[in-house]
């Protein structure tokens, strides 16, 4: 379980009490009005069999994994995220989406759940109808099979989403989590080009000149028939 980057609350009665003592009214107020984090979304890049990695080949296929948890401190009774909501912004010029889609939404979540793929970003919302609260341990929200087609550093950056029919929520409340109470932690992968000996880049390489001497094929047919 990653660290929580959030004041536990009692760090932040004394900050606030230190600033209302000195004098830093402003100071004291603004946090005063700043509500505790209650659910944290981040990311994570995996191989196809669920294997953590930080890099790809140009032309490999991966899994984009997307987690919630519940952060409220201190834990209430009843803990876990039952509605999930969150958007992915990424470059997909590097890293498109392979079509048809190919993604899972966790089981957990087994009502109105669903992923849907625009240029740059992913949504993706859920609702789970389980009367038992999961607790307070990371939840796979969904994964999604992506493509590398192009070097670069890849930053998948999750982010607030939500709708009049979709949101974030939690159990032991009824109240929708706003985006000032969510915590959003993001991910990189870098995309490499293979060395030109390896397999992989003999592959593309020929690909690439396939490309080319069908368009030099092309252009000679044109100019014989101007």
């Amino acid at each position: 379980m990653r660290a929580r980057t959030h004041s536990p609350p009692g760090c932040r009665r004394l900050a606030l009490l230190a600033a209302l003592l000195f004098g830093l009214l402003p100071d004291a107020v603004a946090m005063a009005q700043t509500p505790d984090p209650m659910v944290r979304y981040f990311t994570r890049t995996t191989d196809l069999v669920g294997n953590p990695i930080s890099s790809v080949i140009v032309g490999e296929q991966f899994k984009l994994e997307v987690i919630t948890q519940d952060i409220r401190d201190p834990e209430p009774q009843f803990t876990g995220v039952f509605s999930p909501a969150v958007k992915v912004l990424f470059d997909d010029a590097i890293t498109p989406a392979v079509m048809p889609l190919n993604y899972l939404v966790d089981d957990y979540f087994d009502q109105i759940s669903d992923v849907l793929v625009q240029p740059g970003e992913i949504f993706s919302w859920g609702v789970s109808v389980s009367p038992t609260a999961p607790g307070n341990a990371p939840q796979p929200v969904f994964s999604i099979v992506l493509e590398a087609v192009g070097p670069g550093m890849q930053v998948f950056t999750p982010a607030f989403f939500e709708t009049p029919d979709h949101a974030t929520q939690v159990y032991g409340t009824d109240d929708i989590v706003s985006e000032e109470q969510m915590v959003f932690e993001g991910s990189t992968l870098s995309v490499l080009v293979p060395e030109p000996g390896t397999w992989i880049g003999m592959l593309l390489g020929a690909v690439a000149l396939g490309g080319y001497v069908g368009r030099a094929r092309g252009n000679r047919f044109t100019h014989r028939g101007c």
